[in-house]
Order: structure tokens, then sequence, then C-alpha cells
């Protein structure tokens, strides 16, 4: 049971860390529209985001193929019933 808790906080801390990178990510995007190639600094701060949020959406994928995600859909559904 330990194990499968650690795996369902290590879910949430992923989608956690999805939504902090992507709005950051679109900011930039927006902020730096033609300034690309003067702002090195810029640049790699967008490459890190998206690196980011790829990462952390492969690892969400990997984890939620696998069995013990169950746990995790359960408890979505059991919060969502009223």
């Amino acid at each position: 049971m330990n194990d499968s808790l650690s795996e369902f906080a290590v879910i949430i801390d992923i989608i956690e860390a999805m939504f902090e990178a992507l709005p950051m990510a679109i900011l930039q995007i927006i902020n730096n529209k033609e300034g690309w190639y003067y702002n090195y600094i810029a640049l790699a701060s967008f490459v890190t985001s998206a690196l980011s949020i790829f990462f952390s959406s492969m690892t969400l994928i990997s984890l939620l193929n696998d069995s013990t995600a169950e746990i995790f859909y359960r408890f979505i559904e059991f919060t969502g019933k009223n």
C-alpha cells in the first residue's frame, strides 16, 4: 500500500510541475515573439520549460499506464462524487 501511495504522490507532483511549466512557456512565447535571437537567456529559459513539460508528460504517461495507477483513478472517482 505504501508503494501505491508514493506513486500517487509522484503523479500529483508531476501534474503540478506540468501546470507550473506550461503557463511559463506560454508567457515566454508571447513576450519574446521577435527577440529570440538576441536574448539567449530567454531562449534558454523557454527550452528548459519545454523540456520540463516534455519529460513530465512522458513520466506521467508511463505512470498512468502502470497497473498501480488504478488507485489514482479510484481517488479521482471518489472525490468527484458528492
